[in-house]
Parts: C-alpha cells; sequence; structure tokens
C-alpha cells in the first residue's frame, strides 16, 4: 500500500450495501477500505484498531446508531474524519457537520460524489450533497423567516429524537445513551414541549415536515 492511499472504513448495518461500497472504492487505484464496521459500537473500536483516514458512517442504524458512533469516534480523535451517508432527510446535515463530521452524502447520489467526497474531505474541505433540492430549500426558509423547530433542541435532545423516530421505546434509549429511565422520558417531554406536539404521531409529522426524515 502506498503512503499516498486514502484507507477508509465502512460503517453500515447491511453487508450488501458495504460490499457494493467496497467494490466502488475498490476500483480506485488511490483508495482501500482497510475495516468494515456493522454497527456503530463497534465502529470506534475498529477506528482504534486501524487508525484509517476516513470513516464512511451511516447514520441510521440498529442499537446506538450513527449520531452516537459519531460523537464516540471524535471524543476519542477529534481530528478523525467521518463522512455521514444516509438515506435519512436534509434536515440532518447542520445537525451531523455540527457535531464534527467532514461530510454528509445521501445514499441516493450518484456514486462518483462519495468518490468526490473522500478526496475534497482528505484535502481538509468539507463535503454535502443531500439531495438536489436541499440547498434551495434552505435558502427559501430563510428567505421566508421560516425557522426550523428542531434547532431548538439540544444535542442530547437531538439524540433522543432521532432514536425515537427510529421506534426505540424510553427503556431502549436509556440503555443505548447510558442514562437513567426517568432522565430519558424528562428529555421526551421536553422535546415534545419544544416542539409543541403531543405525541409520536405530532413528533413524526414535524420531522418530515422539516426533512428530519424522509416522507415516502
Amino acid at each position: 500500500m502506498s503512503n499516498n492511499t486514502i484507507c477508509i472504513q465502512l460503517v453500515d448495518d447491511h453487508a450488501v450495501i458495504r460490499e457494493g461500497l467496497r467494490q466502488l472504492l475498490d476500483n480506485e487505484k488511490d483508495i482501500c477500505v482497510v475495516a468494515e464496521s456493522d454497527s456503530a459500537e463497534q465502529a470506534w473500536k475498529d477506528y482504534l484498531d486501524h487508525k484509517p483516514d476516513i470513516v464512511i458512517m451511516d447514520i441510521s442504524m440498529p442499537g446506538i446508531g450513527g449520531i452516537e458512533g459519531i460523537q464516540r469516534i471524535l471524543s476519542r480523535d477529534s481530528k478523525a474524519r467521518i463522512i455521514a451517508l444516509t438515506m435519512l432527510g436534509s434536515g440532518l446535515v447542520t445537525r451531523v457537520m455540527e457535531l464534527g463530521a467532514k461530510g454528509y452524502l445521501s445514499k441516493s447520489a450518484a456514486s462518483n460524489k462519495l468518490i468526490k467526497a473522500i478526496h475534497t474531505v482528505m484535502q481538509g474541505r468539507t463535503f454535502v450533497d443531500a439531495g438536489e433540492n436541499w440547498q434551495n430549500i434552505d435558502l427559501h426558509h430563510q428567505a421566508k423567516g421560516f425557522s426550523n423547530p428542531f434547532d431548538s433542541l439540544t444535542k442530547r435532545e437531538f439524540e433522543v429524537v432521532i432514536l425515537l423516530l427510529a421506534e426505540k421505546s424510553i427503556t431502549e434509549i436509556a440503555d443505548i445513551i447510558g442514562m437513567g429511565y426517568k432522565t430519558v422520558h424528562t428529555h421526551k417531554t421536553s422535546i415534545l414541549n419544544k416542539l409543541k406536539v403531543t405525541g409520536m404521531v405530532g413528533l413524526a409529522r414535524l420531522a418530515m415536515k422539516h426533512s428530519i426524515i424522509k416522507n415516502e
């Protein structure tokens, strides 16, 4: 392996997707996949073992999920380069980048964009492509004075939101993020109050409206 080779870690719970990504990247002379992780829990351990140049992280996975996965890796290596690769909505872009990710790419994007994202991030720049309309939507909202109510949530509350939208129970969330049941319940109550919704149906509708999740 040459010193100029970009070492990649793939993190996705679907083996078929990891295999497809590996085949795509293996066709590039300057890119090599050095590790594959099937969960965010395993991702940070593999990261420490392999120290890849770039981690390509799925956001929506069973267990702690990609949001927590990004935070765990960055808590151990603040210089880690992570590209989020997801089918979730473009409303996550700001939050994911705020966490410290260097890139954000929709799984529906053309394969050549992933290669471009890898090279862009390796050059010390950020790369965001969450769909052809996401920038226009964001600019439209700014021009009209619209705001995203999810921006009012703390990082921890937003993490709880993602897990709630993934249909995790309060008990499951408590186990995943290492909090007490009552604390998570308090977070959920605070979230619903801040977002002015009364339950999970309202939360899901609001999340679709603001592209946190896709309306498919």
